[in-house]
């Protein structure tokens, strides 16, 4: 049986992919200066002289494997360079790029079933120590309960962690996506609402709601990752907001045919160097450490949109934070 190559393995194999473009790529760039000094010497030569162009199928190719380079730096690690039948450099350079994109997804891959199976391991034994804290609060000296209760917050908390990770990696596997229905986000954000604004209210909080009333906000998703997603959001906002700020949610269509959610709060905000960074796992800013959460909340926030073949931003809401999620829509089912 053959074994699975190790990190270091990878690394290495990935070094070798490497060497493999180095060669085809100087190529391409000699090609490419020879080009630039006949386009050069062409645009110094009388107008009569025809423009030198690249092979209308080359400039194609050229396209191609740009869009799909962008979509890999979009973090779209499925998407593979269109390799031709010329075995030219072109070809050998996207044939080089994607082994080696084949070798990321199968590392990051596996990081993501490490911690998978992680967390799928660890919920039976804390489950059990969970029990076992319990019987001993209910035997132990009424003084010394307080202790337990905390021993068994903290469990909770921790239990609350891998839940998300597991939540997490079955959202990232895109296992969900079988569940897809036609879903109204107007009346999902209605739903939320009506969950949230007792909760605000009990706050002394301001909770803006604002509603496309144009009956074309329809998305193909999820319907209970869709309000998670939104829950998540509003409880972000409460927990890093001073007392008594607002929170608003706003809805709308659209021209591109997408449906725009947004969520905004008038707190501090997030700095524009850490706005990446905060929908890592378990990543958390300096000045909430000490605050409750898991630091998984963005982190499923940022999965979901995934899973729904969205995109999510982050700007400044002046004061505050202004998170913008764009949706593809879809017909109403």
């Amino acid at each position: 049986m053959t074994e699975n190559p190790g990190p270091v393995r990878r690394r290495s194999m990935m070094w070798s992919g490497l060497e493999n473009i180095a060669a085809p790529v100087r190529r391409l760039f000699a090609t490419t200066s020879i080009f630039r000094l006949a386009v050069l010497a062409t645009s110094s030569a009388p107008s009569t002289a025809s423009p030198i162009r690249l092979p209308s199928r080359t400039e194609r190719r050229i396209v191609a494997i740009g869009r799909a380079l962008d979509a890999v730096a979009a973090g779209d690690l499925h998407r593979r360079l269109p390799v031709g039948s010329a075995s030219d450099d072109l070809d050998r350079v996207a044939q080089a790029v994607n082994t080696m994109l084949d070798q990321l997804a199968e590392t990051m891959e596996g990081l993501r079933q490490v911690s998978a199976d992680v967390a799928h391991e660890l919920r039976t034994p804390l489950t059990r120590l969970r029990t076992t804290l319990q019987r001993l609060e209910a035997q132990t000296d009424p003084l010394d309960r307080p202790i337990a209760k905390d021993a068994l917050a903290q469990i909770d908390s921790i239990n609350q962690v891998f839940r998300f990770m597991l939540q997490i990696a079955q959202i990232e596997a895109g296992s969900p996506r079988s569940r897809f229905v036609p879903i109204d986000m107007a009346d999902l954000c209605r739903t939320v609402e009506e969950l949230y604004e007792p909760i605000l209210e009990d706050d002394g909080r301001p909770f803006t709601v604002d509603i496309c009333g144009c009956g074309a906000t329809w998305v193909a998703g999820d319907r209970d990752l869709l309000i998670q997603m939104i829950a998540n959001l509003l409880d972000n906002a409460l927990r890093h907001t001073p007392p008594g700020t607002g929170v608003a949610m706003r809805l709308a269509r659209q021209s591109a045919g997408e449906v725009l959610l947004e969520v905004t709060d008038r707190g501090p905000g997030v700095p524009e160097s850490e706005r990446d960074k905060v929908f890592r796992r378990l990543y958390r800013l300096e000045r909430s450490r000490g605050s409750e959460g898991t630091g998984l909340g963005l982190s499923l926030v940022a999965a979901v949109v995934s899973l729904h073949r969205s995109t999510v931003c982050l700007s400044d809401n002046d004061p505050g934070l202004k998170v913008s999620i764009v949706l593809p829509a879809t017909a109403p089912g």
